[in-house]
């Protein structure tokens, strides 16, 4: 997979993420973004909120099932530390 084929599913998922499920706002991070993605080695690392806490990795399941195909890295945001929400936010792009 290339950088561009990962960003193009990205932007698949988080549609699916929120038309499905009602994400409210889904970001891109990681080396897809930062330049440093490396086919064949990479994931897509994904941030999603909007989804109520108890709900968060039932959605992420459903949605590793959707996608099995795609090497993902999803992060729901109830579940996410804090230093990993300052990188989401300082290098993320929204999806």
């Amino acid at each position: 997979m290339t950088r561009e084929s990962a960003i193009a599913s990205a932007r698949e998922v988080a549609s699916y993420l929120k038309q499905v499920h009602g994400a409210t706002r889904v970001l891109l991070f990681g080396s897809s973004v930062q330049g440093e993605f490396l086919p064949h080695h990479s994931d897509i690392d994904l941030y999603f909120e909007g989804i109520p806490y108890d709900l968060e990795f039932a959605i992420a399941g459903k949605t590793f099932c959707r996608f099995a195909e795609l090497d993902l890295d999803i992060i729901p945001a109830g579940h996410a530390s804090d230093g990993l929400k300052k990188e989401v936010f300082q290098t993320g792009v929204l999806l």
